[in-house]
């Protein structure tokens, strides 16, 4: 065991993790919709993306993706883009219908198993931010932003240091979230009455502000622990 523990191979990676917010609230409201959607996402928007960007996935769980990079700034770039392109898909009043992501990022030393499989501490730390990233956005490490500076700009909002399920250390979190959703716990933005919608010259004169196009957005934050990885 000893000696099987020696020469495990190992190598230093980003990983991404991505999982679907409120799947099953999507599966309740129309399955074939919500699997056609959850397909597009993942394997057209989300792995499509990642493989430009040098990405290569080696695990699904569940609703969710889990991706190696060799540069957590490729991870990241990978990670804004993929939200950024969900949230600008569509017509904003129907986005909160549509598949949303968590995503979390995390640098570390893993073991690499024959079939490609990544395990170790690294993977479950990058699973439990992916947990505490808000909807539409994205929770990387210390180690992740310290590779960031001067490599990429990116508004982060540090939320200190959590106490994440399994890890026994403590570990600084750092979030990116959508410019239309500036808190990952807000509560659902309730749609306004028929009456109560602006008209188009009204929207118009606003400019069509992020607070116009707000009106009909609703989000829900349903926490998405992965399976298999507590």
């Amino acid at each position: 065991m000893a000696d099987e523990k020696h020469h495990a191979k190992r190598r230093l990676v980003a990983i991404l993790v991505a999982d679907v917010a409120g799947s099953s609230r999507l599966m309740e409201a129309d399955e074939f919709r919500a699997v056609a959607e959850l397909r597009r996402v993942l394997d057209d928007v989300l792995m499509s993306l990642a493989s430009q960007m040098g990405g290569r996935p080696f695990k699904k769980v569940g609703d969710g993706v889990l991706i190696e990079f060799a540069s957590p700034v490729a991870a990241t770039r990978c990670a804004l883009s993929v939200q950024e392109h969900l949230a600008a898909a569509g017509d904003p009043a129907s986005r909160s219908e549509g598949v949303r992501l968590r995503i979390g990022i995390n640098l570390g030393d893993v073991i690499v198993d024959d079939d490609g499989d990544l395990r170790g501490d690294g993977v479950n730390v990058a699973a439990r931010l992916e947990a505490l990233s808000p909807v539409g956005g994205i929770a990387i490490s210390a180690k992740v932003r310290d590779e960031l500076h001067g490599r990429l700009a990116i508004d982060l909002i540090d939320r200190g240091e959590q106490q994440l399920k399994g890890i026994s250390r403590p570990v600084r979190v750092f979030v990116w979230a959508p410019s239309a959703q500036p808190e990952a716990s807000t509560p659902v933005v309730q749609p306004l009455a028929p009456d109560q919608v602006p008209s188009m010259s009204e929207y118009r004169r606003r400019g069509r502000s992020a607070q116009s196009r707000r009106y009909c957005l609703a989000v829900e934050a349903i926490e998405v622990v992965h399976p298999g990885l507590g």
